[in-house]
């Protein structure tokens, strides 16, 4: 998890809303994911990341990966999912391009 919070500190600096954001998170590594991704945990978000990819990241790749998973909960595409699957036609990795 040090690597993780070594990111989240650096982007705390940088952009200071983002990394406050996600300093308040539940953060895990998993396999269960390819890359990085954020969902629900109850009423809460947790950060998940693939451990052995994101140690493979340069530094700034590495912020610009939870920017962009930050911006996922900013814009509540993990709650909206039920509203925007049917137009998806229930096409979840469409859902998800279109939601990148």
């Amino acid at each position: 998890m040090k690597l993780i919070s070594d990111v989240i500190k650096k982007l705390m600096m940088a952009q200071p809303y983002y990394g406050l954001f996600l300093s308040g998170l539940k953060k895990e590594y998993t396999d269960k994911i390819d890359t990085a991704g954020v969902c629900l945990d109850g009423i809460d978000y947790k950060l998940l990341v693939n451990k052995k990819w994101f140690e493979g990241l340069n530094p700034n790749y590495r912020m610009g990966v939870f920017l962009h998973e930050c911006l996922h909960m900013v814009f509540f595409h993990c709650i909206d999912t039920d509203v925007y699957m049917p137009m998806a036609n229930n096409d979840h990795e469409l859902l998800n391009v279109a939601m990148d």
